[in-house]
């Protein structure tokens, strides 16, 4: 036991003592502890970053550490569970093209490199990357490395399956004198014009709402908002309410969260609940106004695949820039 390092600046994760770099003398690592020098934690999500022998950081979801995490870097990460097929997603600065690296690795060593991802964009100053694997045999590290002259914005993983929420018009309905018709919002949409990067939304921010309804009572675990702001021109304060209600009409969780600049916001729910609908609701501290504010995608994710119908609801303002 003990500490080890400059300064005794590290906790000694061995079984048994550990030498003066930190490895483990005589023994394995603790319960719930793994890697060269047992750093590594299981957890729901625990990650480590190595771009210089200094800095040793965690990864924010969404985004607000995007400016502190240079690449290039190695991250290695241990799940909590055990799994085949792995949905990635990778949010990056734009900038240089992505040299990523990703490797699957299980418990027995066995090792596999992902390399058929997808690139979606959905920001101007950003780039999302999206991996789906299918490994041979069940994953518990995922070891990946970036190369390129980037910063790492974001990152989440999902056990189960990513699944983009149908935006288009035959699902989606707006009604009230204000509004107007609007574009479908398509994953990985081309028009390079606004902020997304897509046929995106000018919503009037105080009546917007987006309402999700499961065609099954669903175990959604988290709901991700894929938002750009002008910031250069805007600087109201916006935030987002959302209304996780179950099956016998009853709300389970009401959560306020403010939009990040040009970031993600992510709702996480109570996990195992069975949700009927979700209505997200734009609000703001200067009532009435209206500001573009882009929504780029909307995702849902649940511990296991879900067969799902959504349905959205907007009310919009009209606003031309």
């Amino acid at each position: 036991m003990g500490r080890f390092g400059p300064d005794c600046a590290f906790q000694c994760r061995c079984l048994g003592q550990c030498d003066e770099s930190g490895e483990c003398v005589d023994s394995d690592c603790q319960v719930g502890w793994f890697g060269p020098l047992c750093q590594y934690k299981d957890g729901a999500l625990i990650s480590h970053l190595y771009s210089s022998p200094t800095i040793d950081l965690g990864v924010t979801r969404n985004g607000e550490e995007c400016h502190a995490i240079q690449s290039p870097f190695l991250m290695v990460v241990t799940l909590d569970f055990y799994i085949k097929v792995l949905s990635l997603r990778l949010v990056v600065a734009k900038g240089p093209p992505l040299n990523i690296s990703i490797e699957y690795i299980g418990y027995d060593g066995y090792r596999t490199n992902c390399d058929n991802e997808v690139l979606l964009r959905f920001a101007n100053r950003s780039t999302s990357v999206e991996f789906t694997c299918q490994a041979k045999e069940l994953i518990k590290y995922i070891r990946y490395s970036i190369t390129s002259n980037t910063s790492l914005c974001m990152f989440n993983i999902n056990k189960g399956r990513i699944m983009p929420l149908d935006t288009s018009a035959a699902n989606s309905t707006s009604s009230g004198p204000e509004s107007q018709s609007f574009k479908e919002v398509a994953d990985g949409c081309s028009d390079t014009n606004n902020l997304c990067g897509c046929n995106a939304l000018y919503p009037n921010a105080e009546v917007h709402v987006i309402g999700l309804t499961a065609r099954y009572n669903s175990n959604i675990d988290s709901v991700y908002l894929y938002i750009s702001r002008n910031s250069t021109r805007y600087f109201i304060p916006l935030y987002l309410l959302l209304r996780a209600i179950s099956k016998n009409e009853t709300t389970i969780l009401n959560y306020m969260q403010r939009v990040p600049e040009g970031a993600v916001a992510r709702f996480p729910l109570i996990h195992g609940e069975q949700i009927k609908r979700i209505e997200i609701r734009f609000l703001s501290d200067n009532t009435p106004f209206y500001i573009p504010i882009y929504i780029c995608e909307v995702e849902a994710y649940g511990g296991r695949s879900l067969r799902t119908n959504y349905v959205i609801t907007l009310k919009l303002s009209e606003a031309n820039i």
